[in-house]
C-alpha cells in the first residue's frame, strides 16, 4: 500500500473566505472559529498532500455538512 503525506488542510465558508488551515496530518476541525461556534450549514474542503513514493502532488477538494 502506498503512503500518501498531507501537506496542507484549508476550510471556508459558502462565499470563499478561509476559515482555517492547517499543515498537520493529524488536523481535527471541531466547526468553530475563535473559539466561537459556527452555524449549521455546509463548507469546504480543500487537502493537499503528496504520494509517499512518487512524490506527485495532489489537490482534493469537496464538501461537509456541519450540523448542531
Amino acid at each position: 500500500a502506498q503512503g500518501f503525506t498531507v501537506h496542507k488542510i484549508s476550510i471556508f465558508n459558502r462565499i470563499g473566505e478561509v476559515l482555517t488551515t492547517s499543515y498537520e496530518t493529524n488536523f481535527k476541525w471541531n466547526g468553530e472559529l475563535k473559539n466561537k461556534n459556527l452555524p449549521t450549514g455546509v463548507y469546504v474542503y480543500l487537502i493537499e498532500y503528496s504520494n509517499d513514493v512518487t512524490k506527485v502532488r495532489y489537490t482534493k477538494s469537496g464538501s461537509v455538512t456541519l450540523l448542531r
